[in-house]
């Protein structure tokens, strides 16, 4: 998250997908590529000023995290609700071959 400056009573928070990566296994033979699509970009804005009240409630909960664990789940909790928006857009499930 940003820092707080004397022009706004926000923090910004900054984020980036990782594209044409995979991040993790989908399925025993699947995984997940993201790819930014440009003619996405205002159906996912809008989809993640959709999911504000829920950022602003975890962003309420940041003073009472106490240790790693905490730390995760809000982390997890925080890119699950960008991967509510982000999968159905930018998301493609791709095949491998598991080599020996």
């Amino acid at each position: 998250m940003c820092s707080f400056n004397e022009y706004s009573d926000h923090t910004g928070v900054y984020f980036s997908l990782k594209t044409c990566t995979s991040l993790h296994k989908h399925g025993e033979n699947t995984e997940l590529k993201y790819k930014w699509i440009e003619k996405h970009r205002n159906t996912f804005r809008a989809g993640i000023i959709s999911k504000l009240p829920e950022f602003n409630h975890l962003t309420n909960y940041l003073t009472a995290v106490n240790n790693r664990a905490e730390v995760n789940d809000l982390l997890n909790s925080f890119t699950g609700l960008i991967r509510d928006v982000a999968d159905p857009l930018f998301a493609k499930e791709c095949s491998f071959l598991d080599k020996p």
